[in-house]
């Protein structure tokens, strides 16, 4: 927890430095006398709590005030979280050193945002959440540090802390639509509590409709409920709110979009789906943002490839291997690594796929027991990936074992609805290699638990058609005919 000197002043001195202070957007003292650089700082929280493009602005309130402590530290954290990994430590260092600089008049409020981006440049992920939840909680209206600390524990699989640090920030911020678009997805990752989520992500957006987070947890919602035309016609009529977004959150909502066409399965959806991925997911390796699109592209083409799409796959896999091949996308998110490992493999690419694999269990390696052991199933996922991709589904057998659940992958940072293809293709290979007892029960509670997607029950039907149960079979057949033809 933060130690630091309070810096309390006399009465008198207090008036007499006055002048030496700004009130942020949230109405907390920064040390600054630059009107220019609190606009900066402002403008930059509103960007990262909507997703903007232009969150690089920060870099020009340091400019404004190189000695302003809040401005550094946050230009610090910015860097952070940018490609080139010696360029962004060098970046974030001097921003560092600058505020580190200046500490003798900083507030508490900025000396505590500096801690926490100090832990974090050194790699000290626990204690970065602790002084979060301390910002919180000493700071509640700080929208961006309670969407630091989320993310945070979204990576670390942590999402009980999510929806923590999310009411504890609740009373504070009741007219603010962030909040509950914030409170909303954690509820969704915390327990699967999509009525509560619902409400609040409503909320939000009665607050403000443009508010694309909780456009974003109600559609996982809607989608999540087999709400499919409510979900579409939900994003249909918020996406040109997108266009101003960062590459990451515009895809990822197309993505959502994406995906719930083709789990509704109605006639023609294939079609509905690749226009999406080649409109606003991956358009071309030129006009993509490799660190960014590369992680919901690749999310589309496995779940295309699963469900048996190959030729659409081996057509946009092979579009995309000037991206596959950059390594500069290694090492940015592990979900997107496990996916890289399936792209490369799928693309013909092994030695790379094969080289990515090995840097993941260096990677591991490298950290502490504690780290180490909840990322032990995904290092085994990845190489089970690895293995779908060439086609050894014996192979992806023998790694997978017979625990079908998707839940132990949460550590890799990714949602429930990201996790879950790897449930459909554990059945896939169980199926290919004549396995369809083990099969049964899984998709039959896939199909009890969300009646609404087809293709759960073309899942279940091969099951029962492999196990010899026909008449089974041909309900599930018809309960996915039904469905498909909506």
């Amino acid at each position: 927890m933060f130690t630091g000197t309070s810096t309390s002043l006399p009465l008198s001195e207090q008036e007499n430095r006055t002048h030496e202070y700004r009130n942020d957007l949230w109405g907390y003292a920064v040390h600054t006398q630059s009107d220019t650089c609190i606009s900066f700082i402002n403008t930059f929280y509103h960007q990262v709590l909507r997703y903007g493009a232009e969150r690089r602005i920060i870099l020009q309130a340091a400019d404004a005030d190189a000695n302003c402590v809040l401005a550094c530290a946050l230009a610090a954290a910015y860097m952070l979280t940018q490609q080139d990994g010696k360029q962004k430590n060098h970046s974030a260092d001097f921003y560092l050193n600058a505020a580190n600089c200046n500490l003798d008049r900083a507030t508490r409020y900025e000396r505590l945002v500096l801690a926490a981006v100090t832990a974090w440049v050194k790699g000290h992920t626990r204690e970065v959440l602790d002084f979060h939840f301390q910002i919180v909680a000493e700071f509640p209206r700080d929208l961006v540090s309670l969407k630091r600390g989320q993310v945070l524990c979204f990576y670390m699989g942590k999402q009980e802390e999510m929806l923590q640090l999310a009411l504890q920030a609740l009373p504070a911020n009741k007219e603010s639509p962030f909040i509950y678009g914030m409170l909303a997805f954690a509820l969704i990752e915390a327990g699967g509590r999509m009525n509560e989520a619902e409400v609040a992500a409503r909320r939000g957006l009665t607050i403000d409709s443009d508010d694309v987070w909780s456009q974003h947890a109600l559609c996982h919602v809607l989608q999540h409920e087999c709400r499919y035309k409510e979900a579409l016609a939900l994003m249909a009529g918020c996406s040109h709110t997108w266009n101003s977004c960062c590459s990451f959150l515009y895809t990822h909502n197309w993505w959502h979009t994406a995906l719930c066409e083709l789990e509704q399965g109605e006639k023609g959806f294939l079609g509905r789906v690749l226009e999406i991925y080649d409109n606003h997911i991956w358009v071309s390796n030129d006009q993509a943002d490799c660190s960014q699109d590369c992680l919901n592209a690749l999310g589309l083409l496995l779940r295309l490839d699963v469900q048996g799409h190959h030729n659409v796959v081996d057509a946009r896999i092979a579009s995309m291997e000037k991206c596959l091949l950059n390594e500069v996308t290694w090492h940015q998110e592990w979900l997107q690594d496990l996916l890289l490992v399936w792209g490369l493999a799928r693309g013909g690419h092994g030695p790379h796929a094969k080289r990515l694999l090995q840097s993941l269990n260096a990677r591991v390696e490298e950290m502490d027991s504690d780290q180490q052991k909840p990322l032990q199933p995904a290092l085994t996922l990845a190489k089970a990936l690895y293995e779908y991709g060439v086609g050894n589904f014996d192979a992806v057998c023998h790694l997978l074992g017979r625990d079908s659940r998707s839940d132990k992958y949460k550590a890799i940072g990714a949602s429930g609805e990201q996790v879950d293809v790897f449930v459909d293709l554990w059945c896939d290979v169980f199926l290919r290699t004549s396995k369809p007892l083990l099969v049964v029960e899984v998709a039959e509670h896939r199909a009890s638990e969300r009646s609404g997607v087809p293709f759960n029950w073309h899942i279940l039907e091969k099951a029962y058609a492999a196990a010899g149960q026909s008449e089974k079979a041909a309900i599930a057949a018809s309960r996915a005919s039904v469905l498909n033809t909506a």
